[in-house]
């Protein structure tokens, strides 16, 4: 005589079946939501690989931008951070321009074939210019704009030198025969780097690089690095001291707090 308490064979297969399912349901979920999260991850760092060739932009940047070269006309200094971003798009190459000539910030991006960019200048009042382009033989990184704008730049050129202390940008508009006329360059040195110091140690006053030109003012001697930053001296030398005077400080402060967080 079945019991009363035990369900039929019918129901009892019926009901370890629908725990199955459960189950089943219940691993599935997890294993998509595993995958989604590589997914995700791959898609943050997708492109990686292609804008490696363009670490050398990371860190810190301090530069003088000048309209023509031999010219203080105009000229300006300007200071970036370039760093990397890994975001739900893939990974860019973010650099803030603190007081850049033309655009505040500038996004660089893998392009759609292998061994191309694209560029994304966007200016203090939140326009935006797209480039594209690719490495040449020099090793100059050339982008083009795609819809051009007559207030900005229609090239941008981009290169490093002194095995990545020193990054030049050229901003270049095309003339109505076609050729490409210079409307600025960005002369920078990356922060920290020492770049080019010796035994001598003589810093340029504007942008902390080695001093090769001696320059003088109300009879004391100070160096700089380029006949850019001459001229930049030439042109306003107590801004120039002043403004040198302030990043010797605050050097001199971080070191300080770097040298008690060791101890």
């Amino acid at each position: 005589m079945r019991s009363s308490l035990q369900p039929p064979s019918r129901l009892r297969w019926l009901a370890l079946a629908c725990c199955g399912v459960v189950a089943f349901a219940s691993l599935a979920g997890v294993a998509r939501n595993v995958l989604w999260g590589a997914d995700q991850a791959q898609t943050a760092t997708s492109g990686k690989e292609q804008l490696a060739a363009l670490q050398y932009l990371v860190g810190g940047w301090r530069g003088v931008g000048q309209i023509a070269r031999g010219s203080t006309r105009g000229a300006w200094t300007e200071k970036a951070d370039w760093a990397w971003s890994f975001g739900k798009n893939g990974s860019a190459l973010i650099g803030k321009l603190a007081e850049g000539r033309y655009f505040q910030e500038l996004r660089l991006i893998p392009g759609k074939k292998v061994g191309e960019f694209e560029l994304i200048g966007i200016t203090a009042d939140d326009q935006e210019l797209k480039y594209a382009g690719s490495t040449d033989e020099e090793g100059r990184l050339v982008l083009v704009a795609s819809e051009p704008k007559d207030e900005l730049p229609q090239r941008v050129t981009i290169r490093s030198t002194a095995n990545g202390d020193r990054l030049l940008v050229l901003y270049e508009r095309q003339s109505a025969s076609g050729t490409w006329q210079r409307l600025g360059e960005v002369g920078s040195t990356r922060i920290g780097s020492g770049f080019g110091q010796g035994s001598s140690q003589k810093e340029c006053v504007v942008t902390g690089g080695l001093g090769t030109m001696a320059v003088t003012f109300e009879g004391k001697t100070y160096y700089v690095c380029c006949t850019g930053c001459k001229e930049l001296f030439d042109a306003d030398p107590a801004q120039v001291l002043a403004d040198y005077r302030e990043r010797k400080e605050a050097e001199k402060a971080q070191r300080e707090a770097e040298e008690k967080g060791t101890k």
